[in-house]
């Protein structure tokens, strides 16, 4: 079999210069060609490269445990620097920037959704406004 499938790539190269030296426009057609089947295999191998990259990500990120929990650390480190770069380093208090505050645990909904419905001016009824009140609890 693979005698066969050199003896095919060998006749396929003659084949090809046969075309360029006696196919008016061949040689533009072969190079057309040559270039498209490149184009293919390097796409595959992109692709290839890319499904292998998936893997490795994959395998990393179920592999590797996480000291704590990213959410936490948004609110408990990274939503401070947003709020001092935001409104000045004295917007929150020295038990606010301690490790332990969390700014989600200490948002008022109410008045965070008010606020909403001044800028917006748009309007949630009370069943919408419990609703949204009853999500922030879990």
């Amino acid at each position: 079999p693979e005698a066969v499938k050199a003896a095919i790539e060998s006749l396929k190269g003659e084949l090809a210069l046969i075309i360029k030296a006696s196919v008016p426009g061949g040689k533009w057609v072969i190079d057309k060609y040559s270039k498209l089947k490149t184009a293919r295999a390097e796409k595959m191998a992109q692709k290839k490269e890319i499904e292998e990259m998936k893997v490795d990500i994959t395998e990393k990120l179920i592999n590797t445990p996480l000291d704590t929990d990213p959410f936490s650390i948004y609110w408990r480190q990274s939503m401070k620097s947003l709020l001092a770069r935001k409104f000045g380093k004295g917007c929150l208090s020295t038990t606010e920037l301690g490790s332990d505050w969390s700014v989600i645990d200490n948002i008022d909904v109410t008045v965070v959704v008010k606020r909403v419905e001044s800028l917006t001016g748009i309007r949630l009824s009370r069943e919408g406004l419990q609703k949204v009140l009853s999500i922030h609890q879990y």
